[in-house]
């Protein structure tokens, strides 16, 4: 009875010297799904608005990829092929907050598109492509605003309707 007790203490010594380390992980683990949900708190509300910047673009970029190059290696000496996404995060991080803030004067300037392109390590291609795609998903956003805040207004109009009946 006395090993058996024993090898229990064994065991709870090195569960408890582990303790911390597990206390620490978990507490790291908390800290970045608070940090996650208050982005997308923030970007939720962004979206219901209507408005979708770049910079929600590259959250959602980053999600997309989380981090992650593709590694297609043809050769030794060729570096990894990078995905659709981590050019996309490449090139906003590249733009000035005046590109980003104001993406019209941006679309129109082709000298602003290649020193984006050349910071980023992309092409003017691959900068046509991201605009594109923004400019996709900022009119979707602004569709699906104003269809709920539509559909926000007629459920109102129908509740008092319905006051007024009882």
């Amino acid at each position: 009875m006395n090993t058996v007790f024993h090898k229990s203490n064994e065991e709870i010594s090195k569960f408890s010297q582990s303790l911390p380390e597990a206390e620490k992980a978990l507490k790291e683990a908390t800290e970045e799904v608070e940090q996650a949900q208050k982005w997308l708190s923030v970007e939720q509300k962004m979206l219901e608005q209507g408005l979708y910047t770049f910079d929600i673009m590259k959250i959602q970029l980053q999600h997309e990829n989380s981090g992650v190059l593709d590694v297609q290696q043809k050769g030794k000496n060729q570096e990894p092929v990078r995905s659709e996404s981590d050019i996309g995060i490449a090139i906003i991080e590249a733009m000035t907050e005046q590109q980003k803030r104001n993406p019209k004067l941006f679309f129109q300037n082709a000298k602003q598109k290649l020193e984006v392109a050349n910071k980023a390590q992309a092409t003017v291609e691959d900068v046509h492509r991201l605009l594109d795609k923004f400019v996709q998903f900022r009119e979707m956003v602004q569709t699906i605003s104003k269809l709920k805040k539509e559909g926000k207004k007629k459920s109102q109009k129908t509740k008092r309707n319905l006051w007024l009946l009882s």
